[in-house]
């Protein structure tokens, strides 16, 4: 699949959040705009790492 925008944030999941995804790697679920920040903040540190890193729950 290609993934023409680099960092996704994807409609509401039944939960409420919003899954982050960068380059196709999933960085997380957000419930907040913090969350959301934070997750492009990480993907921009650790552009290596995207991976590794654990979802937020």
């Amino acid at each position: 699949m290609r993934h023409d925008a680099p960092i996704v944030v994807h409609r509401l999941s039944a939960t409420g959040g919003r899954r982050v995804t960068a380059r196709g790697h999933i960085l997380g679920l957000a419930y907040s705009n913090a969350d959301t920040v934070s997750s492009q903040v990480h993907a921009v540190e650790n552009p290596g790492g995207l991976s590794r890193r654990p979802s937020a729950s």
